[in-house]
């Protein structure tokens, strides 16, 4: 088990490439979260029209509405304004985080992940 106790938490991973995916899957699965997983940004915002997961990992280069314009319009809705966004992306620069950051995301993790660094930024969102 993680940090955290993670039975019936929900993260919802947006990330349009599928082995990332995949392993984000199986190592937040094994931590005992639900997750749930979409590949482009419009895709994700529909879905977040009907559910609420208690977190996003969201990737800024995803296709449709990138991950930028995904977090502007996730917290400007008073509906979905209170999930913690973390950006996951290969986008690594102080200027990208800074970006990301005034888009709305609460955390920025950079590519390649630091698995237990996420898991202490999770904990600490969740």
């Amino acid at each position: 088990m993680g940090l955290i106790n993670t039975m019936m938490h929900t993260i919802l991973v947006v990330e349009d490439e599928p082995l990332n995916s995949a392993l984000l899957r199986r190592r937040l699965e094994k931590n005992g979260f639900l997750v749930l997983e979409k590949d482009n940004g419009d895709d994700a915002v529909h879905l977040l029209s009907s559910l609420h997961p208690d977190l996003i990992l969201l990737d800024l280069s995803i296709n449709g509405l990138d991950g930028w314009k995904v977090a502007r319009k996730l917290k400007s809705s008073p509906k979905t304004s209170s999930i913690p966004i973390v950006a996951v992306t290969a986008h690594v620069f102080p200027s990208d985080r800074d970006n990301a950051l005034r888009a709305g995301c609460d955390a920025f993790i950079p590519k390649p992940i630091d698995f237990s660094y996420l898991l202490k930024t999770i904990s600490f969102l969740l």
